[in-house]
């Protein structure tokens, strides 16, 4: 058991040295894997997240620093470049190979999305006729996190940008930008102004997606100002329409020790089999360290408002401060780790029961083994990517 803990806790520290996104980190040579066809968008964001991405394309490296990309910056005035957190990565292109999407910025009041290809030969390049016009590069300045799923029906991975609240807007909300596949396999730009009813902004800092009441569309689960949020898909087939925040509101946990933690910086929606459902995963603020709760979806139905102690587990993880963000994954239990807001850098690694009846909360905080040269060398070439979208 050892033996494995320890290969999964290297396998997600070569991940973590990959999911710098656009931070920076070297770059590669090797070519992301190609075939003819497309790789399937999976049933929510989650699950595309955690696919074996090739560790490649998620060393992408900051814009500024790729040849080729310095006119399109340009047109950006400030200091300009690459947001990490902004990183998603799918089949954009359909031709059966990894591309990304990734947001820059000049942290104040302009910004413009990018897609990138990675090449045969090894070259990064900008992919801008994935745009249907210029209008559709538009983004919000201050992006918190990039999630895929298919949001319109069309087969297709759409992406969605939580977004938090603009420098130059006093209220500090902002629209959560979408980008929308299309039958020419272009993508246009839509916001909450216009696909949510009533239209939303928010000050986003983290985005889940799945099909929480197994109508067959992808529901949003975010946050604003650090509250939790629900956006239900009342429209999927073609188009994509969400309602708005308070029309969903009974569906949070609101009773007795099932109590939302304050601050919420993360939010998950984890795919469970018996019975289909996804349930809910939050985490609060790195002051008050990360009180995590763990809440069942009511049969599927897309409420999560457990009645006994047996639907929602609570994990005190106290660790680092506000500024630190936290990620999960699985294997034979449920891993945490806990990485710099700013440098995406790992700075934690914890351990926890998965949340099945009468599971334990505690926490074990692990170490993560070093990595020789040749590890670091190996995941670049032939480790699974599971990296936050």
């Amino acid at each position: 058991m050892f033996r494995i803990q320890r290969s999964f806790l290297t396998t997600i520290v070569l991940v973590l040295q990959a999911c710098g996104g656009g931070s920076g980190g070297n770059s590669v040579t090797n070519p992301s894997t190609t075939t003819s066809d497309p790789i399937p968008v999976l049933h929510s964001s989650f699950e595309n997240k955690n696919a074996a991405v090739p560790v490649a394309l998620t060393q992408l490296p900051r814009l500024s620093s790729l040849p080729g990309f310095a006119t399109s910056l340009a047109l950006l005035t400030g200091t300009v470049d690459s947001v990490p957190a902004s990183l998603a990565v799918a089949d954009f292109q359909r031709n059966g190979s990894y591309s990304a999407f990734v947001i820059a910025s000049n942290g104040i009041d302009q910004a413009r999305a990018f897609f990138v290809g990675y090449s045969a030969n090894g070259v990064w390049s900008e992919l801008s006729e994935l745009f249907k016009t210029t209008l559709d590069w538009g983004a919000c300045v201050r992006p918190e996190q990039s999630a895929v799923a298919d949001l319109n029906g069309d087969g297709r991975p759409d992406i969605y940008v939580a977004c938090s609240g603009d420098y130059g807007v006093g209220a500090h909300s902002d629209p959560q930008y979408v980008y929308l596949s299309q039958p020419d396999g272009k993508y246009v730009k839509y916001t909450t102004l216009t696909i949510a009813t009533p239209n939303v902004t928010m000050d986003s800092n983290s985005v889940a997606i799945a099909d929480i009441n197994n109508d067959g569309c992808k529901d949003v689960i975010t946050t604003d100002n650090g509250n939790l949020q629900i956006l239900m898909a009342t429209s999927c087939n073609g188009t994509y329409a969400l309602s708005g925040p308070a029309a969903n509101a009974g569906r949070k946990p609101v009773t007795g020790g099932a109590l939302l933690p304050t601050n919420i910086r993360s939010v998950f929606l984890v795919p469970r089999r018996d019975p289909l459902r996804y349930d809910l995963l939050v985490g609060g603020n790195g002051i008050q360290g990360f009180p995590m709760k763990w809440y069942r979806n009511n049969n599927g139905t897309g409420y999560f408002d457990p009645t006994g102690p047996s639907q929602y587990r609570t994990y005190a993880l106290t660790y680092g401060d506000s500024n630190n963000r936290y990620d999960y994954l699985e294997s034979d239990a449920g891993y945490i780790y806990v990485r710099n807001g700013s440098t995406q850098d790992l700075v934690g690694l914890f351990k926890i029961q998965l949340p099945n009846d009468g599971s334990s909360t505690s926490i074990v905080s692990l170490i993560p083994p070093p990595l020789t040269a040749s590890q670091t060398a190996a995941s670049r070439t032939t480790s699974p990517a599971p990296c936050r979208p």
